[in-house]
């Protein structure tokens, strides 16, 4: 409890000096935040009331695609773009040859332009056709104890570097032309329409094409793949599934702003911090809610519902004020109904659960002790909600 409240207390002293110098307030005060109405999520733009899944997913699903594409996440450019995969490197020996590691070179090609990115895909040796995790967190050079929790489940595991696919630096010129948007000829920002895809964007495009990889790896169920983030790989985690409805379930991990936690709150970071700190992350048109997080069109829990009705793993860390954990909670929580009108219960509740809790069924939640990152105790939850709906088996 005491490092929870030092923790508490040595961000809101830090918010309050960057307050004085002209950077965005930070409010971590439950008691400061403004009454907010979240937009309607069962309610179409020309004002018809969504009633069935039909419905939903041919008019109300895509209204919101839209609109996310157009004011946050930006869209990738038009046009097809030839794909080629080769494995330049098979090691049936990795883990003490308990699994078997891949290099795969991916090279898409657009007229004459190129782009190459390397992705590494481990298998168990003991499976045949094995469901997979995606967690771009670079290669694995040595088994840690996660890894090995996936193979004892009978998991792979499908990982990259998402600076292939966009650069993650401030202030340099060059993440353009060294992106996949360069593919399209666009290799300098001011080129770039303002509701096109930057960083996340890109990443998440990258996700979906490595998924293309594994679709074609005899070693791989590519129908039972989890894509899964921490921090901003949680946000391109979830916008990566709310586009390519082939990833079989998501799972974000203290994701906060632009993940899973509700704009309207602003709580932590909001879209101005998210906006001055990591200005390439979203689409240009974003820029312009900076401290009008309450006029953003849409909000998270209507991002979170484009999942639905995939299972959904939402996830939080108790001194991890930064991405606000009640939320990210609130966010998969008014996501409900989504899961309602297919016929399933999601997290089931609205009530924030205690520490160490994990709830929900198709869509589950649990705010762990301890800050920001990837803990044991997190791993021990995905893995077991993996294989809950995915139909593996606990060793």
């Amino acid at each position: 409890m005491k490092r929870w409240i030092f923790s508490a207390l040595f961000v809101l002293c830090a918010s309050v000096s960057a307050a004085q110098d002209g950077r965005p307030i930070i409010s971590y005060d439950e008691s400061k935040i403004k009454p907010y109405t979240l937009p309607e999520m069962l309610i179409a733009n020309d004002g018809t009331p969504i009633t069935t899944t039909r419905q939903w997913e041919r008019i109300r699903r895509q209204e919101l695609l839209t609109t996310f594409a157009q004011e946050l996440y930006g869209s990738m450019p038009e046009g097809k773009v030839k794909q080629h995969f080769r494995v330049l490197k098979t090691d049936p020996s990795f883990a003490a040859g308990r699994a078997t590691h891949k290099t795969v070179e991916m090279t898409f090609k657009r007229g004459s332009n190129t782009h190459s990115a390397i992705i590494h895909v481990y298998t168990p040796n003991r499976v045949k056709c094995a469901p997979m995790f995606m967690f771009f967190c670079g290669e694995i050079s040595e088994p840690m104890p996660w890894f090995e929790q996936l193979l004892d489940a009978g998991f792979g595991l499908c990982t990259g570097d998402n600076n292939q696919f966009f650069p993650d630096r401030q202030n340099d010129p060059q993440v353009y032309a060294q992106s996949v948007l360069s593919l399209w000829g666009y290799t300098a920002e001011g080129k770039l329409p303002k509701t096109m895809s930057r960083a996340i964007g890109c990443w998440a495009w990258g996700h979906s094409r490595a998924l293309d990889y594994l679709e074609r790896d005899r070693d791989v169920d590519a129908q039972r793949v989890v894509v899964m983030g921490h921090s901003r790989g949680g946000k391109l985690a979830a916008w990566a599934a709310a586009n390519d409805t082939r990833f079989a379930a998501a799972i974000l991990n203290n994701s906060g702003c632009g993940g899973a936690a509700l704009f309207r709150r602003k709580f932590g970071e909001h879209a101005h911090r998210l906006n001055r700190s990591f200005p390439y992350w979203m689409c240009a048109n974003f820029h312009q809610y900076n401290e009008r997080d309450h006029e953003i069109p849409v909000d998270q829990h209507q991002l979170l519902a484009l999942i639905a009705p995939r299972p959904l793993y939402v996830a939080s860390g108790s001194e991890d004020l930064w991405a606000d954990p009640k939320g990210e909670f609130l966010g998969l929580a008014h996501a409900e109904p989504i899961y309602n009108l297919y016929g399933h219960i999601g997290v089931g509740t609205q009530e924030w659960p205690q520490i160490n809790t994990p709830i929900g069924q198709r869509a589950a939640y649990h705010v762990r002790t301890g800050g920001h990152g990837v803990m044991a105790y997190d791993w021990e939850q995905y893995i077991r909600f993996a294989s809950k709906w995915l139909k593996t088996s606990l060793k």
